[in-house]
């Protein structure tokens, strides 16, 4: 599915996958002036994958993943000197990817599917002193696409 939809055609039976990928993150300022350093909190993140597949038919497979592409955030501690540019801000992703698989022969399939991605992103900063607030700007959008794949196996024994 993530990378060549058309290897569905060659999977045996019904299938899924279940996984992520554990991230971690952490980020340091140094004050160019006065030397002072600040280190970001550390985030902690897991981006989900889930992957499955059925036979339509003999040469025709049915594909669907669910899966985060990205995701990832920083927040720095309260009171830092870079306040105003950023306090906290975030980036997250879900996919959804329904695909299909023709195998043509021994040899070689096709498979074609679209996505559906939602995108969610959040940013905090603070305003100047005199007005002694913060700010925060959030917001999300669907993105629509497609993928496709051909796929050629020379040695199909192996």
């Amino acid at each position: 599915m993530w990378f060549n939809p058309a290897a569905l055609a060659f999977l045996e039976g019904s299938g899924a996958s279940v996984g992520g990928v554990f991230l971690t993150a952490r980020s340091h300022f140094e004050h160019a002036e006065t030397g002072a350093e600040t280190s970001s909190e550390r985030g902690f993140y897991f981006l989900p994958t889930v992957f499955g597949h059925a036979p339509l038919s003999d040469d025709v497979m049915l594909g669907m993943g669910i899966y985060s592409a990205f995701g990832i955030g920083i927040r720095w501690p309260d009171g830092w000197v870079g306040r105003e540019s950023a306090i906290s801000a975030s980036l997250q992703t879900l996919a959804f990817n329904p695909a299909v698989a023709i195998r043509l022969g021994p040899k070689l399939s096709l498979a074609a599917g679209v996505s559906a991605v939602r995108s969610v992103v959040d940013f905090e900063n603070g305003l100047p002193p005199l007005v002694g607030a913060d700010v925060r700007l959030a917001g999300g959008a669907w993105g629509l696409g497609a993928n496709a794949g051909l796929l050629y196996r020379p040695l199909p024994d192996r």
